[in-house]
């Protein structure tokens, strides 16, 4: 049998873990809000905005050919025509290939291309933060 003062410390040990990460994260949290003010002055606020406006669109997006729009389109394009063939597909072995646009309609609006466009939104968005460091790192800012 365990000894009454390990009965004990194991549950307090598991409270006081799971207390001091929600105590980090929430210093955490409060060290961001208090930076918040310094990162909005006037003088940085263009920066901030042209930061966001290029990670988010891409720089020179109307140049380059519609940034990460033109990613989550072709990605969603592909996916969604990929959907319907594999729907037929397998619609077909039980002969009801008539329902493939019945099956690729809902697949494609409700769950598939959703999914790929947020996917192709986040690795557009974190390609734009790696490339904004990687510009930050060479001018040594």
């Amino acid at each position: 049998m365990a000894a009454p003062s390990t009965i004990i410390r194991k549950p307090y040990e598991a409270v006081a873990g799971a207390l001091e990460e929600v105590g980090r994260q929430l210093g955490f949290a409060g060290k961001v809000l208090v930076q918040i003010p310094a990162a909005l002055r006037p003088k940085r606020l263009s920066v901030v905005f042209a930061l966001m406006s290029d990670i988010t669109i891409g720089a020179g997006a109307l140049i380059v050919g519609g940034g990460m729009i033109f990613v989550i389109f072709s990605m969603s394009f592909f996916t969604g025509t990929e959907v319907g063939l594999q729907g037929f597909k397998g619609l077909q072995q039980i002969g009801a290939q008539s329902f493939t646009g019945l099956v690729a309609s809902w697949a494609n609006t409700r769950v598939v291309t959703p999914l790929i466009a947020g996917v192709a939104f986040a690795a557009q968005v974190g390609a734009g933060f790696t490339a904004e460091l990687g510009a930050m790192r060479i001018s040594d800012e």
